[in-house]
């Protein structure tokens, strides 16, 4: 009686054992789903080739929401050491204007896709349920976003930067 008990016992024991490594790999096996469906958004709209006119750029997004002058002009390379977001194509030009675009579309998402596969790394998995249709759902909305773009005397790109639309 004792040995078909002891029987018995372990068998479950086994069974739940199998139970939860199964829940384990399944588990494992998902975490990283929504990362990688982040990573597969597309992402920032094409670059800005160096070298590009206001004219080209605004035939691509549309007119400028705003245009100024630059008083007193500077370097190109000026405009990085305060905002180091800011993409410098010629670090020699002088920067005479500046003109900002709004549109929609979609921002590069590496962050998004780190913080999605840290999370669901930390819990094993586990947030997938909620990270797989957050990625689905971000995935299909455009943000409304800002290209300010800086200009020579010439009227050549000469450095720019991407930015989500602040709503006032």
């Amino acid at each position: 009686m004792n040995q078909i008990r002891l029987e018995t016992l372990v068998k479950e024991k086994m069974l739940r054992a199998s139970y939860l490594i199964s829940v384990f790999l399944i588990s494992v096996c998902f975490s990283g789903c929504a990362a990688m469906i982040f990573q597969s958004t597309p992402n920032k709209p094409k670059e800005i080739s160096f070298g590009a006119t206001e004219a080209e750029i605004s035939n691509r997004f549309g007119p400028p929401i705003k245009s100024n002058r630059m008083e007193p002009s500077t370097l190109a390379q000026n405009l990085g050491k305060s905002d180091p977001s800011i993409v410098i194509m010629n670090f020699n030009g002088l920067v005479v204007s500046t003109a900002v675009f709004q549109f929609k579309g979609r921002l590069d998402s590496k962050a998004r896709a780190g913080q999605a596969g840290f999370d669901s790394f930390m819990t094993l998995g586990l947030s997938e349920l909620f990270l797989i249709p957050k990625a689905l759902w971000e995935r299909t909305i455009d943000e409304d976003l800002e290209l300010t773009v800086w200009f020579s005397a010439s009227g050549q790109a000469l450095a720019y930067q991407w930015r989500q639309h602040k709503t006032k």
